[in-house]
């Protein structure tokens, strides 16, 4: 099954994430030909897409994720703008920015590749891969401004491929590994 959802231009507000949690092929995109960004946007705390099935592959391209949360302090490694525990998340040409934590992480079975997506101004990491996840990020993406760490890969069982990409001043390291 492929599901398409095409978003108008405009700040959304979400309260909760969206998760995909079954065996489907997504594609999130803008309203073809629509003039304006697409912005989805977390002040809650609360992550704005998760992928959580083993055979689920989601495609997203030109969305704008913002995690800005008052009510979480500085540095919670929980708030994830978005994450992956399982299947595969396809990021093109996005942006994101979580103030108060990690922009993409992902996690056990999850993969996640970024092309051309802007990753910066991460209260702590722009992209984690930890607990076996595997990261790509690749094609012209931009990973700057990150108050900890532009990439990490947390332990042995994770990796990461940062390829044709910029990374710089993040406050302690552009790439941490272990």
């Amino acid at each position: 099954t492929i599901v398409r959802i095409n978003l108008e231009p405009g700040v959304h507000h979400m309260d909760m994430e969206a998760e995909i949690v079954d065996e489907k092929r997504v594609i999130i995109r803008p309203v073809p030909g629509a003039p304006g960004d697409v912005i989805l946007s977390s002040t809650s705390g609360r992550p704005l897409l998760r992928v959580a099935f083993p055979a689920a592959r989601v495609y997203v391209e030109n969305i704008t994720f913002l995690c800005n949360s008052s009510v979480m302090a500085a540095n919670d490694l929980k708030q994830r703008c978005v994450w992956v525990t399982e299947g595969c998340l396809r990021l093109r040409a996005c942006k994101i920015s979580s103030d108060s934590g990690i922009g993409v992480c992902v996690l056990r079975t999850g993969m996640v590749r970024c092309e051309g997506c802007d990753l910066s101004d991460c209260g702590f990491v722009g992209v984690a891969s930890a607990q076996g996840g595997r990261a790509e990020v690749v094609e012209g993406c931009t990973v700057l401004r990150n108050r900890h760490f532009g990439v990490l890969a947390t332990d042995v069982g994770s990796s990461t491929l940062i390829m044709d990409s910029e990374l710089s001043d993040s406050g302690t390291y552009g790439v941490g590994v272990g």
